[in-house]
């Protein structure tokens, strides 16, 4: 039998591999900063509302490239089942300006503990985007992601991940976002904060995005 070790470090080569291995040898490249935020409204029961906000800049963290903010729901239909809402507006950089999109969204999440040191979440989201003076367009998302547990008085967890997207109206997986490590710190009062490592490959134009995230949740 394999050690709860090993059933790990084979989890997070299977999710490396198959992240690099769509990954052309050479592809242009961009340093960019994601800063987000969580604010929790209202929760009773398994029902939460909170609101989402992010900025993302791009060219080395020097330029703004997108705004994003909105409300979002969450419902625990099971200990192991989550689903969710939002209604996201978009501000993105297009040419000199911004285009404003409108992007609902629902989604559904699976949760499940492997081993005692290491758990699993599944989400798949849906999207539309609604941009004026363009054809109104959807995108689908799957995102796996692992996390272990830390005993440590500042650090709650360490996490790995890949994310996959797919636009239907041309058939193709688009882009994948793989985070071969994050971490969340531990604070007071119901706060967390989240550190991550992120690399985006966009196949379109073959295009690489190393990222630095930070979250904050309060």
């Amino acid at each position: 039998m394999f050690s709860q070790e090993q059933l790990i470090k084979t989890a997070y080569r299977l999710l490396l591999g198959t992240a690099f291995f769509s990954l052309p040898a050479l592809a242009q490249s961009d340093g960019q900063l994601w800063l987000s935020t969580s604010k929790s409204l209202y929760r009773s029961g398994n029902l939460s509302f909170k609101f989402y906000g992010e900025t993302r800049l791009q060219d080395d963290g020097t330029d703004a490239l997108g705004h994003f903010f909105g409300p979002t729901v969450s419902y625990r239909v099971k200990p192991w089942l989550n689903l969710g809402g939002a209604v996201k507006m978009i501000h993105f950089k297009s040419g000199d300006s911004f285009a404003k999109i409108r992007r609902p969204e629902i989604q559904a999440t699976l949760k499940f503990k492997l081993l005692d040191r290491l758990s699993y979440s599944h989400r798949n989201r849906y999207e539309y985007f609604s941009r004026e003076g363009r054809d109104d367009t959807e995108r689908l998302r799957s995102r796996l992601n692992f996390s272990i547990p830390l005993k440590h008085p500042s650090l709650s967890k360490i996490y790995f991940g890949n994310e996959f997207f797919y636009r239907p109206d041309t058939g193709e997986w688009e882009r994948n976002r793989l985070v071969p490590f994050g971490l969340t710190f531990k604070l007071p009062r119901k706060q967390s904060l989240s550190l991550f490592y992120m690399l985006e490959h966009i196949r379109r134009n073959s295009h690489d995005n190393h990222t630095l995230g930070i979250n904050y949740s309060f």
